[in-house]
């Protein structure tokens, strides 16, 4: 399986969990901003992609457009910086570093009543996952459900959807 693939499957994966209109544009959009080398050097053919988020990170104080790529043992943030002088950046975090993950809700300005998401691993990363109108699940619960394990991803041939277990 191509690194293509492997993104392709989490897409359609998400796709089927959130069934909002909103996520193929969104996710294409933050799939853009992704580097491609990154991608083609951490993804195997071996990999299973499990999700893909839009998000923001949460870095000194700054927001910045990215996404979440999860796999089977691992998850990929990539964002970006700058406007002029875009410069993509990405961290592969081991599914078993990751000790806790803390949910929040809070006011922002310019993007009203939001959650945020705490991963607690080796480093911590602060994410607000892009709010989807007419969602199913919000993507703070997807990427918190599978990061957890209680939403489990199940495949049929290029074709997945999201299963709750509980």
């Amino acid at each position: 399986m191509s690194w293509e693939d492997v993104v392709g499957d989490a897409l359609e994966a998400t796709d089927n969990i959130v069934q909002s209109e909103e996520y193929p544009e969104e996710a294409k959009n933050r799939l853009q901003l992704l580097s491609r080398d990154a991608l083609q050097r951490e993804l195997k053919a071996s990999d299973q992609g499990e999700i893909f988020a839009p998000v923001w990170f949460e870095k000194d104080g700054k927001l910045l457009s990215g996404s979440v790529l999860t796999l089977q043992d691992r998850v990929i943030f990539g964002w970006i910086t700058g406007i002029v002088r875009r410069k993509n950046f990405d961290a592969v975090v081991p599914r078993d570093s990751i000790r806790s993950i803390e949910e929040e809700t809070e006011r922002r300005r310019g993007l009203g009543t939001i959650s945020t998401l705490t991963v607690l691993a080796d480093e911590d990363w602060k994410i607000i996952p892009v709010p989807l109108d007419g969602a199913t699940m919000p993507l703070s619960e997807v990427i918190r459900g599978v990061l957890e394990g209680w939403l489990s991803i199940q495949r049929s041939s290029r074709s997945a959807e999201g299963e709750v277990e509980h």
